[in-house]
């Protein structure tokens, strides 16, 4: 995901340029891409990326009330936030999106995919609500987005899938360590996935992943 992130902001915006990433979490993607641009993050919790990553601009803030001024930034990303149990009115948190966002500014997203993924998963995971593209492109385009809505994780998806469905009760995240050899293998799927995902729009997967431009 965050090369993916990285190679979308390389491709769109001139060095220099102002980033914020909404639920910056550990830090790991403003490392990333922190040499190349001007980052800021907020979080609900920002003690591990302060860290991580000096010098970066850290807020204490949630999506839903943004303690910026309008129009502040060139960029936006937003890795599996807005679906997060955590965030109340997702509607809200679009709008907020798009206010601190200049004019034909980028914004980056993902949430989770399916309601009928919904497993115990979800509930280790604080995930509060899943969504399909075309619901997704919709709230987009109702908050002032120009929206390109796809999905990710569509190589791995039907092993995926059955995972979930057949632990859909038990209360545990799925997402941790492989032994180092499969990790190879599914990081290249990943990797070959993400060029997909960069030309074209995948028709089904774990996650909603969109690319928008404030209009």
């Amino acid at each position: 995901m965050r090369e993916l992130v990285a190679t979308t902001l390389d491709d769109r915006l001139e060095p220099g340029s102002e980033i914020v990433e909404a639920g910056c979490g550990s830090g790991g993607l403003l490392e990333a891409i922190g040499p190349r641009f001007r980052c800021t993050g907020f979080d609900l919790d920002i003690d591990t990326a302060r860290g991580r990553v000096p010098g970066v601009t850290l807020v204490e803030a949630g999506i839903e009330q943004v303690p910026f001024g309008d129009a502040a930034f060139d960029a936006l990303v937003a890795i599996d936030v807005v679906s997060a149990a955590g965030v109340q009115d997702d509607r809200r948190a679009l709008a907020e999106c798009r206010r601190i966002l200049r004019p034909g500014g980028i914004f980056v997203m993902q949430v989770a995919a399916y309601e009928w993924l919904r497993s115990g998963h979800d509930a280790a995971a604080g995930t509060g609500r899943r969504y399909s593209a075309r619901r997704l492109q919709q709230m987009l385009e109702e908050a002032g987005f120009d929206a390109r809505v796809g999905y990710r994780v569509t190589l791995l998806f039907p092993p995926a899938a059955l995972h979930r469905i057949a632990n859909r009760r038990i209360s545990k995240n799925d997402v941790g360590p492989v032994p180092r050899p499969l990790n190879s293998v599914l990081l290249s799927v990943m990797r070959f996935e993400n060029r997909l995902v960069s030309r074209m729009r995948l028709p089904f997967g774990l996650s909603v992943f969109a690319l928008a431009t404030a209009v």
